[in-house]
């Protein structure tokens, strides 16, 4: 089954020390640790089109080189703006990062 209803996917979001693991709870409490904290940036993700997950056409959106990229089969072309892209993602992937202030 596919869901076909909207969901939204922020490029960068971060979590309460409340609901990390202890460690990384821990590190954002204790010493210097206090000035950062992490975020986790969207790098990539996938797309889908077709009626269902058997079916249809797979493609991703990846950032590369301060831009983004469309990867579709054989063809590589740039993405101005991927939140046009993002409303359809089926598969996303974030790395984490120190944010310090």
């Amino acid at each position: 089954m596919k869901l076909t209803q909207h969901v939204n996917f922020p490029l960068q979001f971060s979590f309460k020390p409340e609901y990390l693991s202890d460690d990384l709870a821990l590190e954002e409490k204790t010493g210097y640790e206090q000035q950062r904290r992490h975020i986790y940036q969207l790098y990539a993700f996938i797309l889908h089109e077709g009626k269902t997950p058997n079916e249809g056409h797979y493609f991703a959106i990846v950032y590369h080189n301060n831009g983004w990229l469309k990867y579709d089969d054989e063809s590589v072309s740039r993405v101005k703006d991927p939140q046009t892209y993002l409303r359809k993602a089926y598969v996303l992937f974030y790395y984490r990062k120190w944010l310090i202030h």
